[in-house]
């Protein structure tokens, strides 16, 4: 779900409800989430920069000057938006482009060889990041059930507003320096076990 905002003429419908923040960002935040969250609820508008009032109904404009949005469904759902961009890259490494044992890159076309390779317990990793994303959005998570259910929709909703931000909660999104070195710490020295991977099997391997 979004919104559209709109900064000239205001949107007036029928009253559902106030909510209060403490300035521009918290109750623009909060309005968003709270008309999201409510199937009611078809938008929403601020004139002090610390209330809104949220709507029901049709919406028409005004003349008044005020802030507001009209409720938006995305057939596509909310997007993480930048959540995965941690720097880094991603190589694609067929089998066929495989250099041989010892043989320079470019040897025959070859474009790529191993030269470490270290595998440790994802899980051991997951939870890493895990909690540390848990304790950075810890106002977030206190507000849902315990034990927290990591699959619900409060869990996640609080892991999406660690990683992107959320003005209601007064998160700004976790550094990535923050989350890089957790994850990290898991493949160093008395972090995560290591595994050694099964076979690769299927056409994909090769001979």
């Amino acid at each position: 779900d979004r919104e559209t905002h709109s900064y000239g003429g205001c949107l007036v419908g029928r009253p559902l409800r106030t909510v209060r923040a403490w300035d521009f960002a918290s109750v623009s935040a909060m309005a968003c989430d709270a008309c999201t969250a409510d199937s009611r609820c078809s938008g929403w508008r601020t004139v002090d920069n610390v209330t809104a009032t949220l709507y029901t109904g049709r919406l028409r404009q005004s003349d008044e000057r005020c802030i507001g949005g009209e409720k938006w469904v995305s057939p596509w759902g909310s997007s993480w938006g930048s959540a995965g961009d941690l720097g880094g890259f991603w190589f694609s490494t067929p089998q066929q482009g495989m250099c041989a044992d010892g043989a320079p890159l470019g040897t025959g076309g070859c474009t790529w060889r191993v030269v470490e390779a270290t595998y440790r317990n994802a899980s051991c990793v997951d939870k890493r990041v895990d909690a540390a994303i848990e304790d950075y959005g810890s106002r977030c998570f206190e507000t849902c059930a315990k034990p927290l259910n990591r699959t619900g929709d409060c869990y996640l909703a609080c892991y999406k507003n660690a990683l992107l931000g959320d003005a209601s909660y007064n998160l700004s999104a976790v550094p990535h320096a923050q989350l890089i070195s957790h994850w990290e710490a898991g493949f160093e020295e008395g972090g995560c076990p290591a595994v050694t991977p099964a076979p690769c099997r299927g056409e994909q391997c090769g001979p």
